[in-house]
């Protein structure tokens, strides 16, 4: 049972890495890409903390999801294991 809830945690939080590294790429567009000083949008407009929020969600969701991906092999590893034992 517990390697089960450690599944669906470990899909919860590549969930929300997941979003969190979207909405970072929206912030990053809206920024950068969509950028209109004159109509009050972008950097032009004091949006640096803005960019600098962007830039923190993407970070915060690739590392997220590199430690995610780490944690899968670990808990890949210990799902072989448990087979191993049962044996």
């Amino acid at each position: 049972m517990a390697v089960t809830i450690r599944a669906v945690v470990s899909l919860a939080l590549a969930a929300l890495f997941i979003v969190t590294l979207v909405t970072g790429a929206i912030l990053f567009v809206e920024k950068f890409v969509l950028a209109d000083p004159g109509r009050g949008r972008g950097l032009g407009a004091g949006g640096y903390l803005g960019a600098l929020h962007a830039y923190a969600a993407i970070g915060m969701g690739v590392l997220g999801l590199v430690h995610m991906g780490l944690n899968w092999r670990c808990l890949a590893s210990y799902v072989r294991s448990l087979g191993r034992s049962s044996r």
